[in-house]
């Protein structure tokens, strides 16, 4: 009996190393990265968020502007703040403006979105040089139709301009405060998403305690709390926890990290470089077999890059959640993007693009994670999304990295 127990068990040694070999053979071929289809409904804050109002199409008087009528639209392209208003003050541009330009037809007609907290500032416009919606959408508020004209030896115009805000109303806010697991109980990283909350855009983390042999409890998986930190809006341009986008500032890294091997991912933030926010990551070292943690070893780290040039999306067709094509992956590693208004012909600028994915990104088989970026998905007909992309954990971290066994 003894002979055969150890003969079976001795069987049994050489099959699991044969699976085990054949497993490390196969597991890099297999891809590890996940990121979300697109929704089967966009939902505005459900499914997807928008930097709401950090720029967008205006219609502005020459003289609102200059405080006389003696430029001309093409004449104020350099950002200036508003030194007087006569007309819309309710409507006017808190910020900077740029890019304008004179209508050859002359003429405006539009009406304004009453709705403060709503994204677009003209429910309806219609010019030759920005359109959206019909007159109908404008329901009860009252339909404007103005006209440049001549005073005196000046012609005042009517300029269709791009508004940078920096008014209550914009959410141009970036948190740069961690999403950690607590590592000192023994917790990971298992799935990340994109939150909105008091204009400000979080990547939050869920967390959950891990298990030997690449597993987690998925009965204690939890999204971590939003540090807020008892902030309140008029406080956050005095924040060094977050980063303000801005007329100079509106560009993002899109950025995919993995974490050493023997390591796991338990942190994730934005950091700020070279004026840029781009992702930095926490990794901490394992035991395998026995799926503790060494807190004392964890370190943070980012990637530096070669230089991309910064691709300025050009949002000429629709927007990203009226778009009937599928979207796919399209940028690499290290590209910077800069946000941009949707199409003035089509939309009257009135839409930042890209949106944010707000899917939340967690393996249907909940594992450790191994890395996580933020990558662009889009299609050449519609606008896009920045999107979140989680990577399970290596074939390394299951059989450990001095593990050399050859099953041919």
């Amino acid at each position: 009996f003894e002979t055969e127990k150890a003969m079976t068990k001795d069987e049994f040694d050489q099959y699991s190393l044969m699976v085990q070999a054949l497993m490390q053979h196969y597991l890099p071929r297999l891809e590890r990265s996940y990121w979300k289809c697109d929704a089967d409904n966009w939902q505005r804050d459900v499914t997807f968020y928008e930097l709401n109002k950090l720029m967008y199409g205006l219609v502005e008087y020459e003289a609102d502007v200059t405080g006389a009528c003696s430029t001309g639209c093409y004449d104020f392209q350099k950002p200036r703040g508003i030194t007087t208003l006569t007309q819309w003050p309710d409507y006017k541009c808190p910020g900077y403006i740029e890019a304008c330009e004179a209508s050859p037809k002359e003429t405006f007609e539009f009406c304004f979105n009453e709705n403060a907290m709503a994204p677009e500032t003209y429910s309806y416009i219609s010019s030759d040089l920005m359109r959206r919606g019909t007159k109908e959408q404008c329901r009860d508020e009252k339909v404007h139709k103005v006209s440049s004209y001549t005073s005196g030896v000046f012609k005042c115009e009517y300029c269709a301009c791009l508004c940078h805000s920096e008014g209550a109303e914009a959410h141009r806010y970036l948190s740069l405060l961690p999403q950690v697991s607590n590592i000192d109980e023994n917790e990971v990283i298992v799935g990340v998403k994109f939150v909105k909350h008091n204009r400000v855009l979080y990547l939050q983390t869920m967390k959950a305690p891990l298990l030997p042999f690449a597993s987690v409890d998925t009965d204690q998986a939890v999204w971590n709390e939003l540090d807020e930190l008892g902030l309140v809006p008029p406080d956050y341009h005095n924040f060094s926890g977050l980063y303000t986008f801005d007329h100079k500032h509106r560009e993002i890294l899109m950025k995919e990290l993995e974490v050493p091997a023997g390591t796991v991912l338990t942190g994730v933030k934005f950091i700020v470089k070279d004026g840029v926010p781009d992702l930095s990551i926490r990794y901490t070292p394992v035991d395998w077999t026995t799926g503790e943690l060494n807190p004392a070893a964890s370190l943070w780290i980012t990637e530096a890059h070669d230089a991309y040039d910064t691709n300025d999306m050009l949002y000429q067709n629709r927007l990203p959640d009226q778009c009937k094509t599928p979207s796919f992956i399209d940028t690499a590693s290290g590209q910077k993007f800069r946000f941009s208004t949707s199409a003035m012909e089509l939309d009257g600028g009135q839409h930042v693009l890209p949106y944010f994915d707000a899917q939340p990104v967690v393996p249907v088989s909940m594992v450790p994670l191994s890395g996580v970026g933020i990558t662009h998905k889009g299609d050449d007909r519609c606008g896009g999304f920045i999107s979140p992309v989680v990577f399970t954990v290596h074939e390394d971290y299951m059989f450990g990295a001095d593990s050399e066994v050859d099953p041919f």
